[in-house]
């Protein structure tokens, strides 16, 4: 076997690994979850649970991986040091970035968020126990020192900053983006609840989270919003949802606006793309195909959109998808794996 096929033998038996003591319950595992929900009230058990499901489902199936990674040359005579500058909006948001750098000859430096550092520790002492090649690629650090490339994801003004500090060195620099669906008239439940999976999963804070929705005249919009709030109530026991819902529909009283309030989400008529927690933006649109190439202007500014209808020109994900991507479904558009190959 070839150094190169070896190493990759390797990576790929201690993903397998990985994955194992990720889905084993254990009271290490009950007790890092726990902190991880103490550290920020967004990160409740269920959604960690669903972060989990979906990395072990997507990430690290192994002829998912073997797919993705045979469209690659990776050269592991060539190692160099990728600080990685985490985003913790969601939990564990930036193990896509983390999993590029370990398939690759590469290895990670990692500042982890302030929002999410458990979910990592967990991960970091699974390694250290089972997985000594990866461990031997990831460190945490508080600050990023010795770096030959970089991979971050913030803030508009973060991203920015990132930009200036960072512009010497090979780098992806992925900032705020928003996600959208494109609805016809007419669906069953299923596929509403599917549709409400995409806004309100870690409750609407990814960048994947569908933050509008553009529907035709005569959508039965009450309907939906009414389904919605069947299907996720438990929204409405969360402290810091309620504040919010709270929070935006005082504004919508006060400011005269027009609005569909349900008991977990206000729906309300708008021309942005982004919406704040506990609201969802909707704009009417005439024809499907002048609406997608309108959203292609706006590509820079789009995560995904989702939709059922598959027309030529566009990538849209399906319904109950837009939070579960697929290993080759790059944040930004920009192809990581792609970028560490070629350092």
């Amino acid at each position: 076997m070839e150094p190169n096929q070896h190493i990759l033998y390797q990576t790929l038996e201690q993903l397998q690994i990985l994955k194992a003591e990720l889905k084993t319950e254990s009271e290490q595992k009950e007790n890092f979850l726990l902190r991880a929900e103490a550290e920020n009230s967004w990160f409740t058990q269920p959604e960690i649970v669903r972060m989990i499901d979906a990395i072990c489902e997507k990430y690290l199936d192994q002829k998912k991986l073997e797919y993705w990674l045979s469209k690659y040359h990776l050269n592991y005579s060539i190692s160099k040091t990728i600080g990685i500058i985490a985003a913790g909006n969601i939990p564990l948001v930036s193990f896509h970035d983390l999993l590029c750098t370990w398939v690759s000859p590469h290895k990670a430096e990692l500042k982890l968020s302030s929002k999410d550092k458990q979910l990592y520790y967990w991960i970091k002492t699974i390694l250290e126990k089972h997985c000594p090649l990866l461990n031997q690629k990831t460190k945490f650090v508080e600050r990023l020192n010795s770096f030959d490339a970089v991979i971050a994801t913030g803030s508009d003004l973060a991203s920015n900053q990132f930009r200036h500090y960072f512009e010497k060195v090979p780098h992806i620099i992925r900032a705020h983006r928003n996600s959208v669906a494109v609805l016809t008239k007419n669906y069953p439940l299923k596929e509403w609840h599917q549709l409400g999976e995409d806004i309100f999963n870690y409750f609407g804070l990814g960048c994947r989270n569908v933050s509008k929705i553009f529907i035709p005249e005569g959508f039965p919009l009450e309907e939906l919003i009414s389904s919605l709030d069947n299907d996720f109530a438990h929204l409405a026991h969360h402290p810091k949802y309620a504040n919010n819902y709270d929070y935006q529909l005082a504004l919508c009283i006060m400011g005269k606006e027009e609005f569909f309030q349900g008991k977990t989400i206000i729906a309300k008529q708008s021309k942005l793309l982004n919406s704040p927690v506990s609201v969802l933006h909707y704009e009417f649109y005439d024809d499907f195909s002048n609406l997608i190439l309108a959203l292609e202007r706006k590509k820079d500014n789009l995560q995904c959109i989702v939709s059922d209808i598959d027309p030529m020109h566009a990538d849209l994900f399906a319904f109950g998808s837009a939070q579960r991507p697929e290993l080759w479904d790059y944040s930004d558009g920009m192809d990581t794996l792609k970028f560490l190959a070629e350092l």
